[in-house]
């Protein structure tokens, strides 16, 4: 490494142009870099996946790709089952409910057709209550679905559809 060392202090002009040129080519590519959403239509048609969510579009369906998910983790003493813990999931389903940019609300209170209490949840089959909550009892998923025509575009700050943040309450 000391070889290298004094050849580089003795001619760090020649050290540069030689490290930098290299440099230079590689940053020139990044002009042609578009950031942003790319086009829907830029997916290969053969592949399996592509025409499946082609297939999820014709049905009005394919807002189930871009479904976000939520993790609600309440404090351990009202965990999602219980009488206080129940009632802020339900709430916080309706809220996502009355959200124009959401189509669709999975939880479990919306499984259970908004019961007012946790007891329905076990009338819901066993593996998709396991998937809405946590293994020690203190979280529940709740996942939103959105329209299929809420495509991300340039305008309006990535959605097609102006819509504006939810507000805080």
């Amino acid at each position: 490494m000391g070889a290298v060392g004094s050849v580089i202090t003795r001619r760090p002009w020649t050290a540069l142009l030689v490290a930098g040129i290299p440099l230079l080519i590689l940053a020139f590519q990044a002009r042609r870099i578009a950031p942003g959403v790319p086009d829907h239509d830029s997916l290969p048609a053969a592949a399996e996946s592509v025409q499946a969510l082609h297939t999820l579009q014709g049905m009005g369906r394919s807002g189930i790709v871009q479904s976000l998910r939520v993790v609600l983790e309440l404090p351990p003493q009202s965990p999602p089952l219980s009488p206080a813990g129940w009632l802020a999931v339900s709430r916080l389903t309706k809220r996502f409910q009355s959200d124009p940019r959401a189509q669709e609300v999975l939880s479990l209170p919306t499984l259970t057709g908004m019961s007012d209490t946790a007891d329905a949840v076990h009338d819901v089959p066993e593996p998709i209550r396991k998937s809405f909550l946590r293994s020690d009892g203190q979280a529940t998923l709740i996942e939103l679905l959105p329209p299929p025509l809420f495509r991300p575009t340039p305008r309006c700050n990535g959605y097609e559809t102006c819509v504006p943040p939810m507000s805080r309450r």
